[in-house]
């Protein structure tokens, strides 16, 4: 994994492509840590010791004595849960390492007596952020796959925050991509559990910090994720990270069923699946099973005057007034124009 916050930056455009690659090969061939040989890497992908020495000048590597090279900001670009993570065998250079509370990147121990700077290898000391994680994660019975099918479940829905679409955006500055939200977030006492989480942009993530939020999309998250998250998927290998492979497709099939079961007319499935998936109706699917469920009890409705399921989505008829599917209404208002003959 890698932050848009390092590679997107000006420092690390600057660089030459070839720099820039060297970089990402060995943050995906570094260890738990972050530590990584350089010379065999370079060896692998024909780079040469000039791009070694821009990413080391430029700071985004820590270098050693023994020729071991470590990511300076490895715990911004990756969290490894505490049962998956394996500790580094370059005990020696880890030794050497301190953390900033700032940014989380690493520093030399050369800098500990400054404030804002703590040893990575004193236990009692380390940042209370990396503590309560490590242990909100390792207590969470939901799987590590949970962050990334989420995530990839709300994309291109809306910000229950800021109401933006969770995507990528080509404007500059803007950081719209769907991100983890604790309502009570895990600094202060919060657990990583269904009804605690729920997915904003990454905008909102950041300007809410460690604040409470309220529900927000909690209750669409435990939803979504009751429907995902029992089907098994393929898994890939990134690097450190084991992801979850999800599709949007099987969102929108398993929300389209839901719907499927509540309308009483059971026709041209097929033509109405195409049209759910085509206009992502999935977001909508509360409020399309709450007028389904009042509108049995219309006279209309009950008398079997129902329109097939193709017609209902196209014509988004959740909109309508209700009123008008009581034949009462339709009598008190042919009663008016009578009147008026």
């Amino acid at each position: 994994m890698f932050s848009p916050d390092i590679i997107c930056s000006e420092e690390f455009l600057d660089m030459p492509v070839s720099a820039r690659d060297l970089y990402y090969q060995l943050a995906i061939r570094a260890d738990d840590d972050g530590f990584v040989q350089p010379r065999i890497i370079m060896k692998m992908i024909g780079s040469s010791q000039d791009d070694l020495k821009v990413l080391l000048t430029k700071r985004f590597l820590l270098h050693f004595d023994t020729g071991v090279v470590v990511i300076k900001h490895w715990l911004i670009h990756n969290m490894i849960r505490a049962d998956r993570y394996k500790e580094t065998r370059f005990s020696r250079e880890k030794e050497l390492l301190a953390i900033r509370v700032n940014d989380k990147a690493y520093t030399e121990c050369e800098k500990i007596d400054h404030k804002e700077v703590i040893p990575l290898l004193d236990t009692p000391n380390k940042p209370k952020w990396l503590n309560k994680r490590t242990k909100a994660m390792k207590e969470s019975s939901l799987p590590y796959s949970f962050n990334y099918k989420i995530v990839q479940a709300f994309w291109g829905k809306l910000c229950p925050m800021c109401s933006i679409e969770m995507r990528e955006h080509r404007e500059p500055g803007k950081k719209c991509t769907p991100t983890i939200q604790h309502i009570i977030p895990i600094s202060k006492g919060g657990k990583h559990k269904l009804g605690n989480i729920a997915v904003i942009c990454r905008n909102c993530n950041v300007s809410t910090q460690d604040k409470e939020t309220g529900s927000l999309n909690a209750d669409e998250v435990a939803r979504v994720w009751h429907t995902i998250g029992n089907q098994s998927a393929p898994q890939v290998r990134l690097g450190k990270v084991r992801l979850g492979k999800v599709r949007e497709e099987d969102v929108a099939t398993a929300t389209f069923n839901q719907f499927w079961e509540e309308y009483p007319k059971k026709e041209l499935k097929k033509k109405t699946l195409e049209i759910w998936k085509r206009k992502k109706f999935d977001t909508q699917l509360k409020v399309i099973l709450d007028f389904i469920g009042k509108a049995k009890n219309t006279d209309r409705w009950q008398k079997g005057y129902i329109k097939q399921p193709p017609a209902f989505l196209n014509g988004e008829c959740w909109n309508d007034d209700l009123n008008s599917y009581n034949d009462k209404k339709v009598a008190q208002l042919q009663g008016l124009d009578l009147r008026k003959k």
